[in-house]
């Protein structure tokens, strides 16, 4: 397949992914003023788990959506080339971590194996202010 064939192909999933999952919005009773937003919808149209992303900040809800959405078409698009727990996904908002969801009971309900996380896959800070003060010799 070429380049410009595999783009158009993956366009299309997009489409198809829009027009049978939805993605849920909702506050994240985790993280006070940030939200939670997961797709429903793959693991009853296609037999694949659900994505979810926590801890988004109201700014950054575009992008969560854009991501899961595009995720969830690689997926449809890529058999050889699964999406599984601890995997590393390089992506174009930086690389994502893959980890098993936990079962929920609400408005939507799913067992754990049915939802997969997305999480940053930096977690720390490599230097801080301290640290460079340190090195430049900056005494209190």
């Amino acid at each position: 397949m070429s380049n410009e064939s595999e783009e158009n192909h993956f366009e299309e999933m997009i489409e198809v992914i829009r027009k049978t999952t939805s993605i849920i919005k909702t506050p994240d009773p985790d993280y006070e003023g940030k939200f939670w937003l997961y797709s429903t919808g793959m693991r009853d149209n296609y037999g694949m788990p659900d994505l979810e992303v926590r801890d988004v900040p109201g700014m950054f809800i575009r992008a969560a959506t854009d991501t899961i959405t595009k995720i969830n078409a690689y997926r449809l698009s890529e058999d050889e080339k699964p999406v599984l727990v601890g995997h590393t996904i390089a992506w174009e908002y930086g690389d994502i971590l893959v980890e098993q969801g936990e079962a929920f009971d609400g408005a939507n309900t799913w067992e754990a194996e049915d939802m997969l996380r997305l999480v940053s896959r930096e977690t720390d800070v490599e230097c801080c202010h301290l640290c460079e003060c340190d090195e430049a010799g900056v005494t209190e």
